[in-house]
């Protein structure tokens, strides 16, 4: 079939062949070896012209290691020959006791194709495909072949899965009953999912960029307010006692401002209202008493303004106000912050507001208001029991907590279950999780001894050019950049690669491509993704659902893979519409 090579040009060969013209279809992408005495070349056949094949250069065995790339081509003279069983095998890892059955070959009557382990999970992977190609499916068997292996392989994995569907659970709430070794733990924030335990995020775990992330802060002066609100957070979050003095003199201290103030009685008494309308304490509230020699007076009524247009009770009220004011409050060395929730963190930003004179500064008033109505809206639609969790804890209990369950047994696969929430508090959770667990996990006196994995789905929500330097370093570009040396490895799961982060993108090592149609997305991945041709992009067009072309690291050379279906699957299947409209069974 093969007669002779008749060019050999910068990375490809073209071979005469001689054969029936109704089997030259099955030759494309079949492999070839161009084989002398020094050097033995692999090829894959990517285009039959009439009698002549043309054949791309791939890399070379040497002592039984298949290595990507070539450095000299193979000589006119080689022999050349269809690759074997036995470099088959190489190939397709099939001799590593490092490596997992990933699938299976279509050009190669459905030999297996195994993935050795530390190349596909020691470095950032990408899945991409259009709606329905089989991503979901592809991810639940990627993983359910790797934990329904009996040789208990994976115990000390961690992946945690962002679920923006709602869809995995079914795939993996069993995977104790398939293998006992290995657990699984979902959170949900769908309080009708009682089995599934509620996802909390502790407000004293965030720092300033995450309030400013999490409150849509949009110019750099709302992060001095958010940093004024963290420190009076962590003041009166120590005790009852510090808290009830911090609080009275606040409230003082803007009072006696705004009495020295060069504003009219008038506007003077209608923002002493407006402060004590913000924040309010047992001493300082429109009905407190305010007792003078022989009498008392309620608070709002010292503000009675007199013949002389003066406050009637103007030196009461002074006298009051100095029993509270004590600046060495202010200057006391500032703790961490203690348990708390949103109403809390609602609480010290209204003291900020009145103890930094924003409610006379018209452009930060706006600011703050932008904060404050966010933070209300939050409260408002009811999300504020993701942040009242239960107790105090720090950020090493919080992750063990995330990753055990009752039985403080360690689970293997960790679900976020985000479905439901609008997009910009599903990226907040999962910025946020990414973060705690990336800020630990760098830290560890043994580098990279606790592998973590981030899975994505929808990951162009989460993972693209648009956040504001407001809230500080895009986490997912550092983790991309430097967590690899930390054992903190990512894998994006999307539909839009064009909508992706460039700089995340680059440093993704393997990849998985389902079909994917949309030529932007097409034309972004032959810019963004090292290594990717013309030929692999045109491979994923024309498969099926449920196929994918593998490369990259992960991979020896580009291949086609048929992953077969998850048992469970995930809950992705589109609605059934026949069986809805004619009425029948839906089981």
């Amino acid at each position: 079939m093969l007669e002779k090579i008749i060019l050999i040009n910068d990375n490809e060969a073209h071979i005469k062949i001689n054969t029936n013209q109704s089997t030259m279809a099955d030759l494309v992408n079949l492999h070839l070896i161009f084989e002398d005495e020094e050097r033995k070349i692999l090829g894959e056949i990517t285009q039959i012209n009439n009698d002549i094949i043309i054949v791309h250069f791939l890399g070379e065995f040497q002592n039984n290691i298949f290595i990507p790339g070539i450095i000299k081509k193979p000589k006119l003279s080689s022999q050349v020959r269809v690759i074997d069983l036995s470099e088959l095998e190489i190939i397709m890892n099939n001799n590593d006791e490092s490596a997992f059955n990933f699938g299976k070959s279509i050009i190669y009557n459905n030999m297996i194709v195994n993935v050795n382990i530390d190349a596909l999970f020691s470095n950032h992977l990408a899945i991409f495909g259009n709606t329905g190609s089989g991503k979901s499916y592809g991810v639940s068997k990627i993983l359910q072949s790797l934990f329904y292996n009996p040789n208990n392989i994976a115990f000390n994995s961690t992946f945690f899965l962002f679920d923006v569907h709602g869809e995995y659970d079914t795939a993996f709430k069993d995977m104790h009953q398939k293998n006992p070794n290995y657990y699984y733990k979902a959170y949900t924030t769908n309080p009708k999912q009682p089995y599934e335990q509620q996802i909390f995020i502790p407000i004293w775990l965030l720092d300033i960029e995450d309030i400013a992330f999490l409150l849509g802060a949009t110019d750099f002066s709302q992060l001095a307010i958010i940093e004024k609100a963290m420190i009076t957070l962590a003041i009166i979050t120590q005790n009852d006692e510090i808290a009830a003095k911090y609080k009275n003199h606040l409230i003082a201290k803007s009072i006696q401002n705004v009495l020295y103030s060069n504003l009219s009685t008038s506007k003077i008494r209608s923002e002493i209202f407006e402060i004590i309308s913000i924040c309010s304490t047992p001493e300082f509230d429109f009905d407190t008493d305010i007792p003078g020699i022989g009498y008392t007076r309620k608070f709002k009524k010292c503000f009675n303004i007199g013949r002389n247009g003066q406050f009637s009770e103007n030196v009461l009220i002074n006298e009051y106000l100095e029993k509270f004011i004590d600046d060495d409050l202010e200057r006391q060395e500032v703790k961490a912050i203690g348990k708390c929730n949103l109403y809390d963190l609602e609480n010290a930003l209204n003291f900020v507001i009145i103890s930094e004179n924003i409610l006379i500064d018209d452009k930060f008033y706006n600011l703050t208001m932008m904060l404050k109505m966010k933070l209300k809206s939050l409260i408002a639609k009811g999300y504020a029991k993701l942040f009242d969790y239960p107790e105090y804890i720090n950020k090493e209990q919080f992750i063990v907590n995330l990753i055990t369950n009752e039985e403080k047994r360690k689970a293997q696969v960790i679900n976020i279950d985000i479905e439901g929430l609008n997009i910009n508090l599903a990226s907040f959770i999962t910025r946020t999780y990414a973060k705690i667990i990336f800020s630990f996990i760098s830290l560890l006196k043994n580098r990279a001894s606790i592998p973590i994995h981030l899975l994505l789905e929808e990951a162009h929500h989460f993972i693209h050019n648009k956040d504001s330097l407001v809230y500080g370093e895009n986490i997912f570009e550092r983790i991309a950049k430097e967590g690899r040396k930390y054992g903190v490895v990512l894998t994006l799961i999307s539909q839009r690669p064009t909508e992706l982060s460039e700089t995340v993108l680059s440093q993704c090592a393997s990849f998985l491509l389902f079909r994917t149609n949309h030529p932007k997305d097409l034309e972004y991945m032959k810019k963004a993704i090292p290594n990717i041709n013309t030929d692999i992009i045109d491979r994923q067009r024309s498969i099926q659902p449920g196929y994918c072309v593998g490369f990259g690291k992960a991979f020896k050379i580009p291949l086609i893979i048929k992953l077969d279906e998850p048992d469970p699957p995930p809950h992705s299947s589109s609605a059934r519409i026949f069986n809805i409209w004619s009425g029948r069974n839906l089981q």
